[in-house]
């Protein structure tokens, strides 16, 4: 057998195999006779079948087998002994590949194409400068975050007059036309009314400045669909049927008032921190911000050095080879999603092969433990991105083994302790040009990327209430 390459670029080859009658023909008739030992025909005893019957029958295929065996092992062992660092499998070249002729066979020639991986180093210079963008929490974000915690916490006290904002609880009697109640009308007892929920003004202002005892007439037309349904447990149009008048007897008034920024909040809210001032609480909650920004920024670096990195490291790329081969190991796939993206798949398997350099060079593994981390972290981000600011160590703990428990979380949180681990190495050896950013800014520049914010939208804040802040 003669074995050639010819090197087309750096990243592409092409290796002929040369295979002659003598290589392959001990091997077929060895073959043949294996066969023919064990193989069942009707009207023969297992191994009695006449050689020449045998040949003629299965003979093709059993050559057909053998020379196939014979040049894929000679070509993955001229691979391994050559150490040809090669990108998927070998493919046949179309164009040089002439039919082979298994009816009266004598030399047969392959010629196959191969993808080599280019050569990669990792060498920086002080010219090697990225932009890190770090988000600033701003004063408004934060009053807005304490603000909605100072709710979460307040409480309802009963006072004597009602106002526009108050909680109002009293009777519902559907009246007759006379004004008096209907003892087979709709009835709701104690039932709960805010004045500002119903839709018009004159309406509100009737539930305004009354006191216990008071009584007053509203039509149910005037409170809106969300508050009939959930409130009243009726359809919107049963209530649309009902012209009638209603009685509201007010039983009790109540006015929300906002927690006390005091010592007694501080500790519940952040258990174990030792906080004194209300200042002290801000910077607390501004560092937990802080600290989610940056996720959000160690992920905009790390897509942003992707593209430097590939730039820079790759100036040539078997992609044209890539291409074919994923479109043959994905023939089956209908969509061919890849083919349509492909210079997202191009992208992708030029910093795969940064990135395992990366880890070669730094001896990087990924641990149990890290990826637990990984699942923690997200654990953490889950209640912050849901309004609890700051959750008990216990449910953060529930939460990450929930995510650990599905079956792909091992690769997803190997996945990004790899991607933490990354992050620190390139921050680490490249120049980085920290500039400082604001949120709204922020989102302008992530625009296309893959990036998940956790912006702490006020009207979620919330906390982890207990029995002892109700």
């Amino acid at each position: 057998m003669i074995i050639d390459r010819q090197q087309i670029s750096s990243v592409t080859a092409t290796i002929s195999l040369k295979l002659e009658k003598s290589d392959y023909e001990s091997k077929v008739e060895d073959a043949l006779k294996e066969y023919r030992r064990k193989v069942e025909m009707k009207g023969f005893r297992p191994g009695t079948v006449p050689m020449g019957l045998f040949k003629k029958l299965y003979g093709k295929a059993v050559l057909f087998d053998q020379v196939n065996k014979i040049v894929t092992h000679s070509l993955i062992k001229y691979i391994d002994d050559e150490k040809l660092d090669i990108y998927g499998e070998p493919l046949p070249n179309e164009e040089l590949q002439q039919e082979l002729n298994f009816e009266n066979p004598g030399d047969f020639e392959f010629w196959f194409d191969i993808g080599l991986r280019p050569e990669i180093r990792l060498e920086f210079s002080n010219e090697d400068v990225l932009p890190y963008y770090s988000i600033v929490p701003d004063n408004g974000k934060i009053d807005s975050i304490t603000g909605y915690i100072l709710n979460q916490y307040g409480t309802f006290e009963d006072v004597e007059i009602s106002e526009k904002e108050s909680r109002l609880w009293g009777n519902i009697a559907e009246l007759d036309i006379n004004g008096n109640v209907n003892p087979e009308g709709y009835n709701f007892k104690y039932a709960l009314l805010f004045p500002d929920e119903f839709n018009n003004e004159e309406t509100i202002n009737r539930f305004i400045g009354l006191k216990c005892g008071d009584a007053v007439q509203f039509n149910f037309k005037d409170l809106s669909e969300e508050v009939i349904a959930g409130r009243f447990r009726l359809a919107v149009d049963e209530a649309a049927k009902i012209e009638s008048v209603f009685s509201f007897e007010l039983l009790k008034i109540q006015n929300f008032k906002k927690a006390e920024m005091d010592t007694k909040l501080f500790d519940h809210i952040f258990t174990g921190v030792n906080i004194k001032t209300p200042e002290e609480f801000r910077n607390k909650i501004t560092e937990i911000v802080q600290e989610e920004y940056d996720n959000a920024s160690d992920l905009k670096f790390y897509n942003d050095l992707k593209k430097y990195l590939v730039q820079k490291l790759i100036t040539e790329f078997p992609s044209d080879f890539l291409k074919r081969w994923m479109a043959i190991n994905h023939s089956e796939d209908k969509n061919q999603d890849f083919m349509k993206n492909w210079k997202e798949y191009d992208e992708l398997f030029k910093w795969l092969l940064i990135r395992d350099k990366i880890i070669q060079n730094n001896n990087i593994a990924i641990t149990d433990k890290d990826q637990q981390d990984s699942a923690r972290k997200e654990a953490l981000s889950f209640y912050r991105n849901n309004g609890i600011i700051n959750p008990k160590e216990e449910s953060v703990a529930q939460m990450s083994d929930y995510f650990m428990s599905d079956k792909k979380a091992s690769e997803k949180y190997h996945k990004a302790a790899l991607q933490s681990c990354i992050i620190k190495y390139l921050k680490q050896t490249l120049s980085i040009d920290i500039k400082k950013v604001s949120m709204n800014e922020f989102k302008e520049l992530i625009k296309g990327d893959d990036i998940i914010l956790n912006d702490f939208v006020p009207e979620t804040i919330e906390t982890e209430p207990d029995d002892d802040h109700k």
